[in-house]
C-alpha cells in the first residue's frame, strides 16, 4: 500500500502542475522557464492584475551584478508612454503633469526594495514615498537614455510618483510630444518579485497641488492617466536607450503612515480575499471548478482501484486453489 501511494501521488503532482491547475485558489505553478541565459521559477496568480491588459506574473530572476532583470527590460519595452489627456496627442503644452501608482504588497509578501526604469518627455523629478529620488539632467533629448534607480521600500504600501515636464517644441514653440514610460519590480523578502508598469494603474493630473508625492495624499480625484503609444511606436520609436553599470540603492525613510495610506489607487494584491475593489475573474473561478474536479475524480479512481484490488487478490486465491485441488 505504502509503495502504492507514493507512486500515484507524485504523479497527479506533476499533473496538476505541468497543467498549471488552480485548486481552492491557490495555483500550483507549471515548471520554471528558460529566458535566454535566465532561470526563472514561475509563480502565477489568479487574484494579482497590474493592468487591464493581462495577469502580472511573479518571478525570481537571478542576474549578474550591474545587468537589469530581464523581466523588468521585458516590462520596460512592453509598456505604453502615458500622460494627460489632451486634445492632440502625443503632443501637449509645455507645462508640468503629475503622476501617481499606489502598489500594495500581496498578503503574507514583505516588499523591501524596488528597481525602476523610467524616461520622461522631456524632464521630470521621480518620488518614492515622498522622498525625492531622483531628477533628470537638462540635456536635449534627455528621453533617449532611460534612468536606473533602485531603493528600499515600506513592507506594505508604496507610492510612486512623478512630476513630469514638456518642453516648447524646439523649432516653431508651443506643444510639443510628452509621455512617461516606465517599470517597476518590486522584490519581496521571500525572493520573488512582482512588476509593474506605465501601462495601468498610474493616475494624472493637469493641475499640481502641494504634496501630491506625498503618501498620504488622496489622488482618488485624479484622472487615469492617458496611454498614448507602446513602447517602439510613436514619436519615440525604440530610441530610448537602458542605462548601464551597477547602480547603488538609495536607503529610503519609511513612512510613518505607512500600514494607514490612502488606497485610492491602489493595485490589487495576490490573495484569496481580495482587496476592496478588487474581483475574482471569471476565469479563475472556472479554472479553480474545473481543477477541483479533476483531483477529485483522480482521487476517486485511485479509492476504487484499491477497495476493488483486495477482492481481485482473493479471487486469484481461490482459482488457484480449485486448480490445485483437481490437479
Amino acid at each position: 500500500m505504502s509503495v502504492l501511494k507514493f507512486a500515484w501521488e507524485p504523479l497527479l503532482i506533476a499533473l496538476i502542475r505541468s497543467c498549471g491547475i488552480l485548486v481552492a485558489g491557490v495555483v500550483i505553478a507549471p515548471p520554471p522557464v528558460q529566458v535566454g541565459n535566465e532561470v526563472v521559477p514561475v509563480e502565477i496568480s489568479a487574484w494579482r492584475k497590474t493592468n487591464p491588459a493581462g495577469w502580472d506574473i511573479n518571478s525570481q530572476i537571478e542576474k549578474r551584478d550591474g545587468e537589469l532583470p530581464v523581466a523588468l527590460v521585458n516590462a520596460f519595452q512592453s509598456s505604453s508612454w502615458i500622460w494627460t489627456t489632451e486634445t492632440d496627442p502625443p503632443n501637449a503644452p509645455a507645462l508640468d503633469r503629475a503622476f501617481r501608482s499606489t502598489f500594495i504588497s500581496p498578503v503574507g509578501k514583505v516588499a523591501t526594495s524596488a528597481i525602476i526604469l523610467l524616461s520622461v518627455d522631456d524632464r521630470f523629478s521621480f518620488y518614492v514615498n515622498g522622498n525625492l529620488v531622483g531628477t533628470s539632467p537638462t540635456t536635449p533629448d534627455n528621453w533617449k537614455n532611460a534612468h536606473v534607480y533602485i531603493v528600499t521600500l515600506a513592507p506594505t504600501t508604496n507610492v510612486f510618483a512623478i512630476r513630469g515636464t514638456n518642453l516648447p517644441d524646439v523649432n516653431i514653440g508651443g506643444p510639443s510630444p510628452a509621455g512617461v514610460l516606465a517599470a517597476i519590480q518590486v522584490n519581496f523578502s521571500d525572493g520573488l518579485t512582482s512588476l509593474l508598469s506605465s501601462s495601468g494603474g498610474w493616475r494624472a493630473t493637469k493641475v499640481i497641488p502641494d504634496g501630491f508625492e506625498s503618501p498620504s495624499f488622496n489622488d482618488s480625484q485624479w484622472d487615469p492617466a492617458s496611454p498614448l503609444f507602446k513602447y517602439g511606436e510613436g514619436p519615440w520609436l525604440t530610441d530610448v536607450v537602458l542605462p548601464t553599470g551597477a547602480v547603488p540603492t538609495i536607503a529610503l525613510p519609511v513612512p510613518a503612515s505607512s500600514t494607514s495610506m490612502t488606497q485610492s489607487t491602489a493595485i490589487p494584491t495576490i490573495t484569496n480575499n481580495t482587496t476592496s475593489g478588487a474581483h475574482e475573474p471569471v476565469g479563475a473561478i472556472i479554472g479553480g471548478v474545473i481543477g477541483g474536479i479533476i483531483v477529485l475524480l483522480l482521487v476517486v479512481l485511485v479509492y476504487l482501484w484499491r477497495k476493488r484490488r483486495p477482492r481481485y487478490i482473493r479471487g486469484v486465491k481461490h482459482l488457484n486453489t480449485l486448480i490445485h485441488h483437481k490437479v
